[in-house]
């Protein structure tokens, strides 16, 4: 029986061609292995970024929710008009500016008419009462009947008090009208009904040299029943003062019989008073 023996013949050109390509093969194979890693970590990245977009997009949305969410706070400081928004930077804005492009009637805001004016009628739930107490020390001059006021007090409440020189003057011309028709104001007629009191010369009014130095105090005890607090103010000079000058006339001559007083208070009355008690 004949065996056959394979020996291994020398390598040619052709398997060393064969190698190379293998090798180069091999190579590729690494170099797609290489590059199919890189695309997954690409992918992952991509991914990354998308979820990062989503993250920032839900920020967004979050805080759109949080600025509309807060609520704009519009004042008036001193000349200016300012709007705050959360911790936004304010926004401010001259009085005089917004006025001005009010009443320039064009490019306004969509229902808004030109023109800046505001109405408002409050009807309290109840009339207002000021309060106040006079008090006053005079001289009478028992051989003339010439009544002098010397010092004169008013403590008063009129509730808020907005502007303190306007509520001294009209305390001031209350007191001087009170002392008027107190001392010296009378519309007079004669028998046949003829005025005799027509001008100021006859028809005496208080004057300067006439009125006293008054003391006023003031008690601010706001009413309820107003927006701010304010009560009347003006009558209480009037009334106050009228009778506490009476009353210290009348105190000042005690042996007078005062049943039938009559008012004012003049010289020539006051003179006769004295006379007839005596």
């Amino acid at each position: 029986m004949a065996v056959a023996t394979l020996v291994p013949a020398a390598a040619g050109p052709v398997d060393e061609a064969i190698t190379a390509v293998r090798v180069q093969i091999a190579e590729v194979e690494e170099a797609i292995v290489s590059v199919a890693s890189t695309i997954v970590e690409v992918k992952e990245a991509i991914v990354g970024v998308e979820v990062a977009i989503v993250g920032v997009e839900a920020a967004i949305v979050g805080a759109e929710s949080s600025i509309s969410a807060l609520e704009v706070a519009i004042v008036a400081e001193e000349d200016r008009i300012v709007a705050y928004h959360g911790d936004l930077e304010a926004v401010d804005v001259a009085i005089a500016d917004v006025a001005r492009r009010a009443w320039q009637g064009f490019r306004l805001p969509d229902g808004i008419d030109p023109g800046l004016v505001a109405s408002f009628t409050y009807e309290p739930v109840s009339a207002t009462f000021s309060y106040g107490t006079h008090a006053c020390r005079v001289a009478v001059d028992t051989e003339t009947g010439v009544v002098s006021v010397e010092e004169y007090v008013v403590v008063h409440d009129c509730g808020t008090i907005v502007n303190p020189t306007i509520v001294e003057g009209q305390i001031h011309g209350g007191v001087a009208q009170g002392l008027g028709a107190a001392l010296m104001e009378e519309v007079l007629y004669d028998e046949n009904g003829q005025p005799l009191s027509s001008t100021l010369l006859d028809y005496h009014v208080p004057v300067s040299e006439s009125m006293p130095d008054i003391r006023i105090e003031h008690l601010q005890i706001p009413s309820p029943y107003t927006p701010g607090g304010m009560k009347g103010m003006g009558e209480g000079g009037t009334n106050g003062s009228y009778a506490a000058v009476v009353n210290a006339v009348c105190a000042a001559l005690p042996k007078v019989d005062w049943t039938d007083l009559t008012t004012p208070l003049s010289p020539s009355r006051v003179w006769e008073a004295l006379h007839e008690q005596a």
